[in-house]
């Protein structure tokens, strides 16, 4: 039976064979938004929620910015539902996507209204 430390060797020898750079950064977004996600959350639940509508945008922002580079992430990877789209536009799209997302959430941390 393998030890945990040889499945996790074997698995990240196979990820980084295996994976673009590009594949690996959108990995290490989501990663890192996910992360952000669950630190708001925990200190949500233990310090308490004061300016609840400071702590819906960040827990908003983090999980969209995780749910667009995953779907990113799966653009990139190519897929026959994706046929026509061309690799310089999925970028620029996600770009854009993240600026509505932003702005349309972290209007609502510091208290102006933003209906869009």
């Amino acid at each position: 039976m393998e030890s945990l430390g040889e499945v996790y060797a074997g698995f990240k020898e196979h990820y980084v064979a295996s994976t673009t750079t590009r594949m690996m950064l959108c990995d290490m977004l989501t990663a890192t938004a996910v992360a952000t996600t669950a630190v708001q959350a925990v200190y949500c639940f233990l310090l308490g929620s004061f300016p609840f509508n400071s702590f819906l945008a960040g827990l908003f922002c983090s999980m969209g910015i995780a749910v667009l580079t995953i779907s990113l992430r799966l653009q990139l990877g190519g897929g026959s539902e994706f046929e026509g789209r061309t690799p310089e536009k999925i970028p620029a799209r996600y770009a854009g996507l993240c600026r509505l997302h932003h702005l349309r959430h972290g209007s609502n941390a510091g208290g102006l209204q933003f209906h869009g």
